[in-house]
């Protein structure tokens, strides 16, 4: 490629490629590569999210979900464990588009038989940058990439009021984080706040990211730079 704005990979002995739709499958040697274009996508990761092999419907595979920016819309990648690939069950090729442009974080919940990826955006209500941000909570079904009936979920009505920055899952609820403040707020599946918290320490002023230890009940978190 003579584009050079974006990263690019080497090959030795490239001896073709074909697109299909928005997929370019390249052959190099005795490996096949799949790579994805949309209409601007960038390498800046915004979530991730884990799910077992015992997950049911998946294929027995254990997974990363991972949340990455992109536009018109936000993407997902499903990610084999065991080797770093793209899972293709999922969209046909591992990559579905996101409900929005505007994600901050995943999680991944097993609900009865049915697996669903949960979702937090900071979406405009204006439909421009300069408007006030909503606090939107996504539920999308893995199978059909559907978002649920009465999602999404404005978080706004349960007293979220900051900018949303990463959400996890503890075995029970959802936990999300504020993006630029300490706040952490402890809400159910169908958004509704059970509780709130400004954990500990000035240095620590806002998340980009929120991971929770379901069996130690412990709580991690990250900003940039931090």
């Amino acid at each position: 490629s003579s584009d050079t704005s974006s990263p690019s990979e080497a090959f030795a002995s490239a001896m073709g490629a074909v697109f299909a739709g928005d997929n370019l499958f390249m052959v190099s040697g005795a490996q096949v590569y799949q790579s994805y274009l949309s209409a601007s996508i960038t390498t800046k990761p915004l979530g991730i999210a884990w799910s077992s092999s015992s997950a049911p419907g998946l294929g027995n595979k254990e997974s990363l979900w991972i949340l990455v920016d992109a536009e018109p819309y936000d993407k997902i990648l499903r990610v084999n464990t065991d080797d770093n690939s793209l899972n293709t069950a999922f969209d046909t090729d591992g990559i579905a588009d996101a409900p929005s442009s505007a994600t901050e974080g995943i999680a991944f919940v097993t609900e009865s038989n049915e697996n669903f990826l949960y979702i937090v955006a900071n979406d405009s209500s204006g439909g421009d940058q300069w408007s006030p941000k909503q606090k939107n909570l996504y539920k999308i079904k893995i199978q059909d990439l559907s978002v649920q009936s009465g999602y999404p979920k404005n978080l706004e009505n349960s007293g979220v009021w900051d900018d949303l920055g990463g959400i996890a899952y503890d075995g029970t609820n959802l936990v999300v984080v504020a993006k630029q403040n300490q706040g952490v707020w402890i809400v159910d599946t169908d958004g509704n706040k059970i509780s709130e918290g400004w954990p500990c320490c000035s240095s620590l002023f806002g998340m980009a990211g929120v991971a929770v230890h379901e069996t130690r009940g412990v709580m991690y978190g990250a900003n940039q730079g931090k």
